[in-house]
């Protein structure tokens, strides 16, 4: 993780970081800096709850950070693997928080 992030809202990400050897410490021993290992981000479960319907996230390549999120999102989001580009794409799919959430999920369609 991170140690800090940008203050924002974002409705798009794209997780295509942090190289498998750029980490920094460990968790509870673990660290992603050995051959064995593969690059791992968690700093979108730490955001989950802000982020607003509508939200998409594109994992390129990095399926077992794909699956890390699949499995530890806490809220309702649509996942398509396209095995052709190796992508992940993930869309919280949600009733709109408003008439301008409502909006901005119908301009991204």
């Amino acid at each position: 993780m991170y140690s800090s992030l940008p203050n924002i809202c974002p409705d798009f990400i794209y997780l295509d970081a942090p190289d498998q050897f750029g980490s920094l410490g460990n968790v509870r021993g673990i660290s992603t800096r050995h051959i064995e290992r593969m690059p791992m981000s968690a700093d979108i479960l730490a955001i989950e709850h802000f982020l607003l319907p509508g939200t998409l996230i594109v994992v390129d390549g990095r399926t077992a950070n794909a699956r890390f999120l699949k499995t530890n999102f806490q809220r309702n989001w649509d996942y398509k693997y396209f095995k052709e580009f190796d992508q992940h794409f993930f869309e919280l799919n949600e009733n709109p928080l408003g008439i301008w959430n409502d909006r901005q999920i119908k301009f991204s369609r």
